[in-house]
C-alpha cells in the first residue's frame, strides 16, 4: 500500500494524461517530487560517461579531462528563479545576515514574515528568521521559530515582556522531510501564525509597541548556539501589510515583491535579496544554495533547457585543459558560472598563463576575493560567496589598455593595464598549472564558460544571464555549457561520478534503452551532493531496480560511509550470502528472507515510517521490520555500487531507476513500480 503521508503543499495527484484509446500523452508526475532528493533514470547513449567534454563553439576545441571532473545536471539554471532553497546544517552556526534597519523595526504597525521551511530535525529551538538580539533578554524583538517542544511559533517581545503566538500541535504530530508555508502576521493588535494556511495555536492580541532590535537580521541561526536544521526557502518579509487576514491556499509557486515587501531571499541561484530595495546579504560556513525546493516541477530536466556543470573535487589534480591561444590575442571577453564549494582562499575558474610572465591570465578567487589578473595587474571585485551560483564577466580591452570585471551583474571597477596579449599557452580550467603554481585549485561547480575575441560587456551594470550562455557569433571561441553527461540526476540536484569501467549500457534496461553496468571490479558512481542523503529523524524510502550478474564476496548497492569501517548513522545496503542487509550504525539491522534473484530485475526498496525499517523486494516485505529512532546524518560520502574504500565488494551488474525520497512511499506491501519514476512534479 502506498503511505497516505500529509504533503500541505500538494497541488496535484500522480498520474498519466490519457489520450486516446487510452495512450499515455505526456511522462507521469509525483505529487511528492518536491521531497525527492535524488533521482536517475540511467538513461544514455550507450557506454555513455560523465567525463567527455565537448566545445560548443565553431572551434571544436579539443577538451582534455584530468583528474576526476564530471559533469552533472546541478547547475545555475536547474530550476527556474524564485524556486531554489537553502539548505542548513546543523553543525554550522553562521546563518544568512543583514545589516540592522528599520526595515525590521516593526513597531506598533502591521507586518508579515513568511517562509518555506523543510524540517530535519526536532528536540532544540531552531530559529528560521530572527531580528534578536543577545541572550540576556536585551535587544530583542522577534523570531519566527520551531521553538523548543518542537512547536512553530512567533516570539515578540513588548515592553519587559516576551509574547509567543502559535504553539498548536507539535511538528511531530505531522512529520519531518516534509514543506511547511509558515507565516506570521501582525493584523492591527492580532498576532496570529499559520501554518499551511490556517490559523495555528494561540492568537495573541496586544496593541503595544514591538520592542526595537539594533543587532543583525539572521536566517538559520541565532549566534553560536541555535541552528536551523533542513531546508528555508522564500523568505520574505513585509512591513506594513497583513498579506493574509484569515485563513487562506498555502502558495504553490514563488513569493513576489509585492508592495511594501522589505527582504525577499532564499529563491535564487545566489544569495540575494529580491525586493525592490535589495538589502545586502552575508553567508558564511556549509549554508547552500540548494535546487531542492518547495514547488512542484512542471516540466522534465532537460539539459538544453534547464544547463548542467562540471564539478572538481581534487584541487590542482581535477581540470580542464584546452590548447595554446583558446584565449585570444587582442580585446577578448571571459565569462561564466561558478559555485565553490571548498575552503582555500585561492582557486582557479580558468587560466592561460605561465609562471612570471606579463601577459598570462587568471579568474577566479584569490584572497577570497574576485580577482581579474594579466601579467601582474590585478582587477579585485567583492568577497565571494561559498555555496552560491555566481556569474562573472571580464574583459581586456586592447585599446584603452584596461580590465574590467563585472560580479553577478555589477562591475568592479576598471584597471590600467600595459602589458602585452594573452600568454600563448594552454588554456586550464580549475587550476593554474603546473607551468604557473600549484595550490589554486578549485572545488566545486563551474559551468557555461564562453571565451569571446572582442568586448562584449560596457559600463557598470550587465545583465545576469537567466539561461544556459550559447553561441552569440563567429567570435565565440569557447563555449563549454558541460551539458555532455550520460548518468544524470533528474532531480537536478547531483553529479555523479563515474570510476572505473561505470557506464550506461545497452546491455539490460529495466525500462528505457539502458542502465547502468558495474563489472565487480571496483566500478562505482559517486553522488556529489551529500545533503541529498541527509535523511534525519524523519520519514524515507531508498529504492532501485537492480540486476545481478553475480553476488560473490558481499556485492554492495549503496554505501554513505566515509570508510568500510566507519560506524556512522547513515544507510548502507548490500548482499551478504545471496541476500539483501539493510546496514546502518554498526550493525545489519534488516536480512531478506530469501535470496536475490539472479540474471532477473528486482526491485528493492528500504523505507522508513515513523519508528519503523523495512525492506521489501519486488514489492513485497522480506525480513524482520527494525525499530529505527535514528537521525540520519549527512554523509561524507555517497557511494553507489561500492563498499566505501573496498574495490572488491563492487556491484556485479546493471542498477536501474535509482530514487531517494524523503518521506515514507511505502509502509506495506505494495505493487512494483511497472514504468520508470516520474521525474516532474505536476502538469500544467
Amino acid at each position: 500500500m502506498v503511505s497516505l503521508e500529509v504533503q500541505p503543499l500538494r497541488s496535484s495527484f500522480g498520474k498519466v494524461f490519457m489520450g486516446a484509446a487510452g495512450t499515455p500523452t505526456g511522462p507521469p508526475v509525483d505529487d511528492e517530487f518536491n521531497r525527492v532528493s535524488f533521482l536517475s533514470h540511467f538513461e544514455g547513449a550507450n557506454n555513455g560517461v560523465n567525463n567527455a567534454f565537448d566545445d560548443g563553439s565553431a572551434s571544436n576545441h579539443t577538451v582534455t579531462a584530468n583528474g576526476n571532473v564530471t559533469q552533472g545536471s546541478f547547475g545555475p539554471f536547474a530550476r527556474p528563479d524564485g524556486e531554489w532553497g537553502v539548505d542548513f546544517d546543523s553543525s554550522d552556526v553562521a546563518p544568512i545576515s543583514a545589516a540592522d534597519s528599520a526595515d525590521w523595526d516593526f513597531a506598533s504597525g502591521t507586518f508579515t514574515v513568511e517562509t518555506f521551511v523543510f524540517p530535519t530535525k526536532l528536540g532544540t529551538y531552531q530559529p528560521i528568521i530572527v531580528h534578536w538580539g543577545d541572550f540576556s533578554g536585551n535587544n530583542i524583538a522577534w523570531s519566527l521559530n520551531l521553538n523548543n517542544n518542537d512547536k512553530w511559533s512567533f516570539l515578540f517581545k513588548i515592553g519587559s515582556t516576551v509574547y509567543e503566538a502559535g504553539v498548536g500541535d507539535a511538528v511531530v504530530a505531522a512529520g519531518l522531510n516534509q514543506w511547511y508555508h509558515l507565516a506570521a502576521v501582525r493584523n492591527g493588535n492580532n498576532f496570529t501564525v499559520y501554518v499551511n494556511g490556517t490559523a495555528y495555536g494561540t492568537v495573541i492580541t496586544n496593541a503595544g509597541t514591538i520592542n526595537n532590535c539594533t543587532d543583525v537580521l539572521r536566517i538559520g541561526a541565532y549566534h553560536a548556539t541555535y541552528t536551523w536544521t533542513g531546508n528555508i526557502s522564500n523568505a520574505r518579509i513585509v512591513k506594513g501589510t497583513a498579506v493574509y487576514t484569515g485563513n487562506f491556499t498555502a502558495p504553490t509557486s514563488k513569493l513576489t515583491a509585492v508592495t511594501n515587501t522589505k527582504l525577499l531571499t532564499c529563491q535564487s541561484n545566489r544569495f540575494v535579496d529580491n525586493s525592490a530595495s535589495p538589502h545586502t546579504l552575508t553567508s558564511s560556513g556549509k549554508i547552500a544554495i540548494t535546487a531542492f525546493g518547495p514547488f512542484l516541477t512542471s516540466s522534465v530536466y532537460d539539459p538544453a533547457v534547464n544547463g548542467a556543470s562540471a564539478y572538481l573535487t581534487l584541487g590542482d589534480s581535477d581540470y580542464l585543459q584546452m590548447p595554446a591561444q583558446t584565449i585570444p590575442t587582442g580585446s577578448y571577453t571571459l565569462e561564466g558560472w561558478y559555485y565553490i564549494i571548498g575552503t582555500g582562499q585561492g582557486q582557479t575558474v580558468i587560466s592561460q598563463g605561465s609562471s612570471g610572465t606579463s601577459n598570462r591570465t587568471f579568474f577566479g578567487m584569490e584572497g577570497g576575493q574576485f580577482t581579474f589578473q594579466m601579467g601582474n595587474t590585478v582587477e579585485r571585485g567583492p568577497t565571494i560567496f561559498r555555496n552560491s551560483w555566481n556569474h562573472f564577466a571580464c574583459v581586456y580591452n586592447s585599446s584603452s589598455a584596461s580590465l574590467q570585471g563585472w560580479h553577478n551583474g555589477v562591475s568592479t571597477g576598471s584597471t590600467s593595464y600595459s602589458g602585452g596579449d594573452a600568454e600563448n599557452v594552454v588554456t586550464q580550467i580549475g587550476t593554474l598549472g603546473s607551468n604557473w603554481g600549484s595550490g589554486y585549485g578549485l572545488t566545486g561547480y563551474i559551468t557555461d564558460i564562453r571565451v569571446s575575441s572582442g568586448i562584449k560587456y560596457t559600463g557598470n551594470s550587465i545583465t545576469v544571464p537567466t539561461s544556459p550562455l550559447a553561441v552569440q557569433d563567429s567570435n565565440t571561441k569557447l563555449l563549454l555549457n558541460m551539458a555532455d553527461g550520460q548518468a544524470i540526476d533528474s532531480a537536478a540536484q547531483n553529479n555523479l561520478t563515474l570510476v572505473g569501467n561505470t557506464k550506461i549500457s545497452t546491455g539490460q534496461a529495466k525500462f528505457g534503452d539502458t542502465s547502468m553496468l558495474f563489472d565487480g571490479s571496483g566500478d562505482f558512481a559517486l553522488a556529489r551532493n551529500t545533503t541529498s542523503f541527509q535523511l534525519g529523524s524523519g520519514n524515507w524510502t531508498i529504492e532501485t531496480f537492480v540486476y545481478a550478474v553475480g553476488v560473490s564476496n558481499t556485492p554492495y548497492i549503496l554505501d554513505c560511509r566515509s570508510s568500510s569501517s566507519a560506524n556512522e548513522v547513515v544507510p548502507t545496503i548490500y548482499v551478504n550470502s545471496s541476500r539483501l542487509e539493510f546496514w546502518v550504525s554498526n550493525g545489519a539491522r534488516i536480512q531478506a528472507g530469501e535470496d536475490l534473484s539472479l540474471n532477473a530485475w528486482n526491485h528493492v526498496a528500504v523505507c522508513k515510517s515513523g519508528s519503523s525499517t523495512k525492506l521489501f523486494i519486488n514489492g513485497t516485505q522480506s525480513g524482520s521490520t527494525y525499530t529505527d529512532n535514528n537521525t540520519y546524518i549527512r554523509p561524507a560520502y555517497v557511494y553507489l555500487g561500492l563498499r566505501a574504500g573496498k574495490s572488491d565488494q563492487s556491484w556485479n551488474g546493471y542498477i536501474d531507476e535509482f530514487r531517494v525520497s524523503k518521506m515514507a512511499r511505502y509502509t506495506s506491501n505494495f505493487t512494483a513500480p511497472s514504468a520508470a519514476f516520474a521525474d516532474k512534479g505536476q502538469d500544467v
